[in-house]
């Protein structure tokens, strides 16, 4: 799914985790690699697995440094932590209706962090509140990934603020590989 950064010290056992990014399509889901093509109205979803229960995050910023929260977010049925040794769709469900981020908007390039962790990290939630959340009222003014959506029927902030998030992350976890950092960018022209 892009850049991965497994945060470890040499006597610890690094952070498992496995996540892709997805769009449906006629022939079913299709994988999104660094580099590929999304549009407005596109959904996504990102299937993460973790050999243990995880705290996680996943957090987009498009080119003009617009950044939102797309998990955990309000309202949604799955929520951190996440159970060990099963896989998750996120965002999850509400009210028990699969859901999809919706690309809202062209925005260049989009680029996506998904973070996991054994344990709570205040300092990042604090950062987070900060940010808008996909779904919520006021997405819709921003350019970029800042919908949520209900799966079909069967049948702000500078462009280097998720380096900044990396960084932190990495001078404050790096010691017992707790910490398991993903980005991939997308492009959204």
């Amino acid at each position: 799914m892009g850049v991965e950064t497994s945060i470890a010290a040499p006597a610890s056992r690094a952070l498992e985790v496995r996540a892709a990014m997805f769009r449906p399509g006629e022939n079913g889901a299709e994988e999104l690699a660094e580099g590929s093509r999304i549009r407005p109205g596109d959904r996504l979803s990102l299937e993460f697995e973790a050999a243990e229960p995880v705290h996680a995050w996943v957090v987009n910023e498009d080119l003009d440094g617009n950044v939102f929260l797309l998990f955990p977010i309000a309202g949604l049925e799955l929520a951190n932590p996440l159970p060990g040794d099963r896989s998750h769709r996120l965002p999850g469900r509400i009210g028990g209706v699969p859901q999809y981020w919706q690309v809202t908007s062209a925005g260049g390039r989009e680029r996506f962090l998904v973070i996991a962790s054994r344990h709570p990290l205040p300092e990042l939630e604090r950062e987070l509140a900060e940010l808008t959340a996909a779904g919520s009222e006021t997405a819709g003014v921003h350019r970029g990934v800042g919908g949520i959506a209900p799966a079909p029927p069967a049948g702000g902030g500078r462009r280097d603020a998720l380096d900044t998030l990396v960084e932190h992350l990495d001078a404050d976890r790096q010691r017992d590989g707790s910490v398991w950092v993903r980005q991939l960018e997308l492009v959204n022209p």
